[in-house]
């Protein structure tokens, strides 16, 4: 008699891969030119940082809140990089101590003030900030307004060449396949773990090569609610494949999350 599968906990581990590495940490892509601008505001900035690594994070709000307000209107880049990068530390710190709403409203500042200008190093923090809320808005269980803001990010950004900008791409696919799994909407969410693989396939990039494993992992997810437990194994096999060699510890973690849920699969017909 072929067991019953635990499709319940399979849904849970659905988002498993999405709370792997969900979030940048602090400092991140700005880091260098921060390294090398002295001046009063990047003192703030430090003292934030390191707040934020002893892990007082309230502590870190109150230091992003005073860069903001001393600086906010400044006109120059460079401070104008030192606000936003404090925003978007703000809105991980807030996520973090799961104030998702104040998070998000965050997110939206960093959107607001920041989209459209032409510095790299500001995209960079629109894009992030834009996946980080999509991430919120999915803990909040707004899925709809997470795939819209996963959606803003592939539009707004999905042509940019810069490997920081990719990895945001990369990330919002990921989340989107997997907010559409949960909203049972399994062809669709197959279709855009397609569209990751698809885009990102080649690259060399470690963190995007996350995102793959990732994708797939999830692909397999939905073909198994779907009752298409070969392409479910194959997709598992595909993995396998693809990243034996990583010594990653999130792929090896995805790897053997795959090949616990898959390779015991009930023996079906495809599509039945």
């Amino acid at each position: 008699m072929v067991r019953k599968y635990k499709y319940k906990s399979l849904r849970q581990r659905l988002w498993a891969c999405v709370v792997i590495l969900s979030l940048y940490g602090i400092g991140g892509e700005y880091t260098a030119w921060a390294q090398t601008s002295p001046s009063a505001v990047k003192d703030l900035f430090d003292k934030g940082v390191a707040l934020d690594q002893q892990g007082y994070r309230q502590e870190a709000i109150s230091v992003w809140d005073k860069i903001v307000r001393e600086f906010g209107s400044g006109q120059d880049l460079t401070t104008q990089r030192f606000v936003a990068g404090s925003l978007r530390n703000k809105g991980i710190d807030l996520d973090k101590l799961k104030r998702y709403e104040e998070s998000i409203a965050t997110d939206n500042e960093i959107i607001r003030h920041f989209q459209g200008l032409q510095d790299l190093t500001l995209q960079q923090q629109v894009a992030g900030a834009l996946v980080d809320k999509g991430i919120d808005l999915d803990k909040l269980r707004r899925y709809e307004e997470s795939i819209a803001t996963d959606d803003e990010i592939i539009r707004q950004f999905g042509g940019l060449q810069n490997i920081e900008i990719q990895r945001f791409v990369a990330g919002a696919l990921r989340n989107k396949g997997a907010t559409l799994a949960e909203l049972q909407r399994y062809e669709e969410a197959i279709a855009t773990n397609d569209e990751l693989i698809r885009r990102f396939g080649d690259s060399q990039d470690l963190t995007i090569q996350q995102k793959i494993a990732m994708a797939l992992y999830n692909r397999g997810v939905s073909l198994v609610f779907l009752k298409r437990f070969g392409q479910a194994k194959a997709d598992c096999d595909a993995l396998i494949q693809r990243f034996k060699e990583s010594q990653d510890p999130v792929i090896q973690k995805i790897i053997a999350m795959a090949q616990q849920d898959f390779t015991s699969l009930p023996q079906a017909q495809e599509g039945k």
